[in-house]
């Protein structure tokens, strides 16, 4: 079995997948788009990679940004994977359009966040294992 990633991982996939979605859909029509079937088939993969790196977003963060509709995000990648036959070119090419700019926002949002809090997490995460250890039963931890 794989080991566990990180945050910064899932998150990085994502602004790749994102990134790529970008360069592939740039200056294409929606008719354009869906006479290219390498670009409709890339474009779906990179969804996917962003559905299934979501998933390894903790709440806290995805709850500060009620703006993005995680729960899609999340679930679009089974549409594709297990739908793939109901899948309709304009709706993805809407998602790509539409709704990764504002995903891509949150995600560099949550990106520096995350940052942010890791390069002070050692010391707090010291101090939070300290009182956690020392706190006894029917005791409280020293401060």
């Amino acid at each position: 079995m794989a080991p566990k990633r990180d945050i910064a991982h899932h998150l990085a996939d994502m602004l790749q997948a994102i990134g790529e979605i970008e360069q592939l859909i740039a200056g294409k029509t929606l008719a354009q788009y869906k006479r290219d079937f390498a670009t409709r088939r890339a474009v779906e993969r990179c969804i996917e990679i962003v559905s299934e790196a979501a998933r390894g977003i903790p709440a806290a963060h995805t709850n500060r940004h009620p703006e993005i509709p995680w729960k899609s995000v999340k679930g679009i990648g089974n549409v594709l994977r297990h739908e793939y036959h109901h899948v309709a070119d304009g709706i993805i090419y809407q998602v790509a359009v539409r709704h990764v700019p504002a995903l891509k926002a949150a995600v560099e949002a949550i990106q520096a966040m995350s940052a942010s809090q890791a390069a002070g997490k050692p010391e707090r995460a010291a101090k939070s294992a300290k009182r956690v250890r020392a706190k006894a039963p029917g005791k409280k931890a020293p401060r």
